[in-house]
């Protein structure tokens, strides 16, 4: 009686029954594999797989859907695993094991050639080895991945029993464990685990974070006034050049202004034959924050590029290309983009000067963007 209250098990007043039952741990162990583990999991996808930043915009729609999980799926099963852990049993007599379904037979203790603990995905398990190499899982004692000495007493007291009453089981020998595989499905399962959130670690490293409080511009000046604040003069002198278009346009969540320049003498000494600058303030949107929404227009224009080289020290991202007669300079700065391009009249022309010029000209006008209010703010 004493070694069967040990091993939390219950014996008949003959001694002849051995009661072994699930324990409300499992419950609580299987609340971190199937809620937290899945939670986690869930996140580190939707960094990996969205574009841009980490945005605060996701939180509520991620938040939801976990929500919705843990009370239709995690909680449910929780309290039912609570309620009905103590009333789970399986019951050993003299002749073998019982009640292993309603439709078993009983499992005689001289077909019984081993009985130890394996690993699954939900947890540990009792597998008992019949003579042949059949074999069978037992639905109690059951353990979750975390330690449980419970469930080593249990089995204990199951692997004594068997020995007891006639199991071809060695009881000078401890109970065997589950040979270790180096690609078992929980080997696989935790590699694949750790892989994600690392490479969703790396995402977020990377690409930065969006809050609330992330600082935005809530204007800027038109590109042209903005070039010429930026010092075109120096590098394209007035009387050299033409303007084509002076162009501003709102729509709602994006506003956009667009400057052109060209040379109209034909083989004058000009440094550019067209330069074009589009400056983009972006808004935030039902799903995005207006730092994610210039993100991924940054991020649409350098993929439209040919090889793109990095910029450093142009606002907080800058790509550039010089190829044969085009300069293209791309560049971003919180909520507002820059794309500034320039045509040469000729190949032969000095592409190092004209990509230096595009670049002075950029940095000069990242840094005039007054960053005034918050995501939170600006989104009234």
């Amino acid at each position: 009686m004493k070694e069967a209250a040990e091993n939390d098990a219950t014996v008949t007043a003959g001694g002849e029954r051995l009661s072994l039952r699930r324990h409300s741990r499992r419950a609580f162990d299987a609340l971190v594999v199937e809620g937290v583990l899945p939670t986690f999991l869930l996140w580190a996808v939707v960094v990996i797989v969205r574009s841009g930043p980490v945005d605060y915009r996701w939180f509520p729609a991620l938040a939801g859907i976990t929500a919705a999980y843990w009370a239709l799926l995690v909680l449910p099963a929780f309290v039912i695993r609570l309620v009905t852990a103590r009333r789970t049993s399986l019951t050993l007599s003299r002749d073998g094991i019982e009640g292993l379904s309603p439709s078993a037979a009983l499992v005689r203790w001289q077909d019984v050639a081993g009985v130890r603990a394996v690993r699954r995905l939900t947890g540990r398990r009792v597998q008992v080895t019949k003579r042949g190499g059949a074999s069978m899982l037992l639905h109690a004692p059951r353990s979750g991945w975390l330690p449980d000495p419970r469930f080593e007493r249990d089995l204990a007291a199951l692997r004594e029993w068997a020995v007891r009453h006639g199991a071809p089981i060695d009881p000078g020998k401890p109970h065997p464990r589950e040979p270790r595989r180096l690609w078992s499905p929980m080997t696989i399962a935790g590699l694949v685990l750790v892989a994600l959130l690392v490479a969703a670690g790396l995402r977020t490293v990377d690409r930065g974070v969006v809050w609330p409080w992330t600082p935005i511009a809530s204007g800027v000046t038109g590109a042209c006034p903005a070039l010429e604040a930026a010092g075109l003069g120096r590098h394209w002198p007035a009387d050299t050049r033409e303007h084509v278009l002076d162009e501003t346009r709102d729509f709602g969540r994006l506003h956009l202004s667009e400057c052109r320049w060209h040379s109209p003498f034909g083989t004058d000494p000009a440094p550019f034959d067209l330069l074009v600058v589009t400056v983009a303030r972006h808004g935030p949107g039902p799903e995005s924050s207006a730092v994610a929404s210039a993100a991924r227009s940054h991020d649409a224009e350098r993929a439209a590029m040919s090889a793109p080289r990095p910029l450093t020290g142009v606002g907080d991202e800058a790509v550039v290309i010089s190829d044969a007669g085009l300069v293209v300079v791309a560049a971003r700065k919180a909520n507002v983009t820059v794309v500034m391009w320039a045509n040469l009249d000729s190949h032969d022309r000095a592409q190092n000067a004209a990509t230096s010029a595009l670049r002075v000209l950029t940095t000069a006008m990242m840094a005039d963007v007054r960053l005034d209010s918050t995501e939170r703010r600006g989104d009234g």
